[in-house]
């Protein structure tokens, strides 16, 4: 039992340790919600910089339909505008102006309430995006192209091997109390 016992555990911790992911130095993400012809997303920032990195501008690509912004937070469309392999349709939003760039949400928070609709038959499982970011101390001022993911979906398939792993230990732990029982019975 000893080896069945520690082989499951080399299994589990095998298995976490392959899920494990690193963030980006900003990531987005977003939750749909609604129906079709009438999808609802809302959009979150994470800021993994480092404090005094702030983000201060948001671009989302192929949507033009602002429905929410949080406060202090500004948005703009650009119905012409797309950015990298996106479809044309770009909205922004600037913290104040797009001037005071040493405000925004700063390094290691997050910041959700970017809030757009569309009308499209299905739902976006992921949009193309930008993120501006600014360093008040170097000057810094580094854009992140990236892809947003919703997070409305369950990711199975990395939960699988784990719940595989758990039915066997429990299987294993059943075929035991058994084999205990008979020989305590023929006793």
């Amino acid at each position: 039992m000893k080896k069945f016992t520690m082989l499951a555990l080399s299994a589990i911790a095998a298995l976490s340790a392959t899920a494990t992911a690193q963030a980006d130095p900003v990531d987005m993400s977003f939750t749909v919600s609604g129906t079709a012809g009438d999808w609802v997303y809302d959009f979150t920032v994470a800021n993994n910089l480092a404090p005094g990195n702030n983000v201060y501008a948001i671009d989302v690509f192929g949507l033009t339909n602002v429905a929410g912004s949080p406060a202090g937070w500004n948005p703009a469309v650009y119905p012409n505008y797309s950015g990298p392999n996106a479809p044309p349709g770009t909205i922004q939003w600037c913290d104040l102006s797009c001037d005071n760039v040493t405000s925004g949400t700063p390094g290691g928070q997050k910041q959700g309430g970017f809030i757009v609709t569309d009308y499209a038959a299905l739902p976006a499982n992921t949009v193309s995006e930008a993120i501006v970011t600014y360093n008040a101390a170097t000057g810094y001022n580094p854009v992140f192209y990236g892809t947003a993911n919703s997070v409305s979906s369950v990711p199975l398939p990395a939960a699988l091997p784990l719940f595989g792993v758990a039915l066997a230990g429990l299987g294993g732990l059943g075929l035991r109390r058994r084999r205990k029982a008979r020989q305590q019975a023929a006793a």
